[in-house]
C-alpha cells in the first residue's frame, strides 16, 4: 500500500435530468454526498466528504477504518447498476495522527 494516501473506494448512483448523482463511501458509515451537474461533481463532493468526515472522526478520537477492496462492494447486490471509482486522500493533508490509522498504514511523520 502506498503510504503517503488512503484509497478509498466510493460506489456513485447515476443521476439524470430529475435526480442528482448519489455517492456513496461504504467503508465510512455515513459518508455521502451527491452533485447535480454530473459524474465530475459528484466524485469532487465525494472526496470533500471523505476529508471531513476524517478530520472529524480524528477530532472525536475514532480509528479511521482501512480502505476496503472495490471489488468486494461491487458484488452487493445493494450497488447493483452502480458505477465505481477510487478516491485517493493525502494522509498529510487530513492530517492523520499514525494511531488513528490501520495498522497496514504506517508514515514516517506524524502530524501535530
Amino acid at each position: 500500500m502506498d503510504q503517503t494516501h488512503l484509497r478509498y473506494p466510493i460506489a456513485i448512483e447515476p443521476g439524470n435530468a430529475h435526480t442528482a448523482w448519489g455517492v456513496v463511501v461504504p467503508d465510512l458509515p455515513g459518508c455521502f454526498s451527491a452533485a447535480d451537474s454530473g459524474i465530475d461533481e459528484a466524485i469532487d463532493n465525494a472526496k470533500e466528504s471523505i476529508e471531513l468526515w476524517i478530520k472529524d472522526a480524528i477530532d472525536a478520537g475514532k480509528d479511521i477504518p482501512k480502505p476496503s477492496s472495490i471489488l468486494a462492494f461491487q458484488k452487493k447486490n445493494e450497488f447493483q447498476g452502480w458505477l465505481w471509482t477510487i478516491i485517493e486522500i493525502n494522509r498529510d493533508y487530513v492530517c492523520v495522527p499514525s494511531d488513528h490509522l490501520p495498522r497496514t498504514f504506517a508514515c514516517d511523520q506524524r502530524c501535530d
